[in-house]
């Protein structure tokens, strides 16, 4: 069990809400099960790796909405099956590119790149891409300067990354 220390008190003072004392007792603790060896982690490493699932949820709700996932018509399977493999084979290349560039950014200048302001970027990219198909090279060096300018992940004062939690854990 990981103990949040005050944080929902916080977040409701912020959000001019306070909360009864029965509702900050019961969100005083979080019970997680794993089956993760219990020497390799303690209370609070399971604690931190579970928020990372919240990361991996804006992910897909990334995804979900750059790539239009929820708008398909009604069509042939196999028309479908295209449309269904091509868009996979777009959020592979843009995932396998992001990945490489939010790395690159960490590296160089320990910047991080947001992935839904990167998505977002990268897809307006590509179509613009798309659409000037005369244009047989993609530059690279340009893009990924984009990446920097309009892209950078806000940090809230206080709160740690999904890039931190894996660097305090020894993952990353």
């Amino acid at each position: 069990m990981a103990k949040t220390d005050g944080v929902c008190a916080e977040k409701g003072k912020r959000k001019g809400k306070a909360l009864a004392r029965q509702t900050l007792e019961q969100k005083k603790y979080h019970i997680l099960l794993t089956n993760l060896p219990q020497e390799s982690f303690d209370g609070q490493q399971v604690y931190e790796l579970y928020s990372l699932r919240w990361q991996i949820e804006l992910l897909f709700k990334a995804w979900k909405s750059v790539f239009d996932l929820e708008k398909v018509k009604e069509m042939k399977k196999e028309r479908f099956e295209c449309h269904l493999y091509g868009t996979l084979i777009a959020i592979l290349a843009t995932q396998t590119f992001l990945f490489q560039a939010r790395m690159y950014w960490h590296q160089k200048e320990d910047i991080q790149i947001s992935e839904r302001k990167a998505l977002d970027l990268l897809q307006s990219y590509w179509h613009q891409l798309l659409l000037r198909s005369h244009m047989a090279e993609i530059n690279l060096f340009s893009l990924l300067s984009l990446l920097r300018k309009h892209a950078k992940k806000g940090r809230r004062k206080g709160e740690e990354t999904a890039s931190d939690i894996l660097t305090k854990l020894e993952i990353w």
